[in-house]
């Protein structure tokens, strides 16, 4: 993104030294990033450990894709096998 931008858009970037509070500024927002990530992972650790007991079939079907839009909504929709698809599993 940011070859990109210095490709298109060159006057819009500029140096930054390390006394510059635009650095401190990308520091703090990189650490914020970085606790996003670290409970974004342990949020989808516990959906894993709650779901596999429960019904440890969704769990492999849906597992690798709680990150994904509508896989939660899909959880919360139909917390419960219909009987069709529970005699199968």
């Amino acid at each position: 993104m940011i070859a990109d931008a210095a490709r298109t858009w060159p006057p819009t970037l500029r140096r930054v030294g390390t006394e510059d509070e635009t650095l401190a500024g990308l520091g703090v927002r990189a650490g914020y990033d970085d606790d996003l990530a670290a409970r974004s992972t342990r949020l989808t650790n516990r959906l894993h450990e709650a779901l596999l007991p429960i019904h440890p079939a969704r769990e492999r079907l849906l597992g690798k894709h709680f990150d994904r839009g509508g896989v939660l909504e899909l959880l919360a929709a139909a917390p419960t096998l219909p009987p069709t698809l529970a005699l199968a599993t």
